[in-house]
């Protein structure tokens, strides 16, 4: 699959939701032309974060010491409240 089938169907995406979510009379924005204002950048934006929170949490987790600190620290219970 080429990028600019994707880029074609990110878009697609965009304007079906864009004319489900906008009131019928509704004008165009004026915003519309700006850059990064489009969907495909939303997405791709979106796509960029939520790939860099993933493979950072795994990459987290592979620290030599760090799971096993997590896994051998025992928890206390929190001491009763004072009256």
């Amino acid at each position: 699959m080429a990028l600019v089938d994707v880029y074609q169907k990110v878009d697609a995406l965009g304007a079906a939701l864009i004319q489900w979510a906008r009131p019928g009379g509704w004008p165009e924005s004026p915003m519309k032309t700006w850059w990064l204002v489009d969907f495909r950048s939303a997405f791709f934006i979106a796509v960029g974060y939520l790939t860099f929170v993933f493979v950072g949490s795994v990459r987290q987790f592979m620290q030599p010491g760090l799971l096993v600190m997590v896994m051998t620290t025992r928890r206390m219970p929190n001491p009763p409240l004072s009256p």
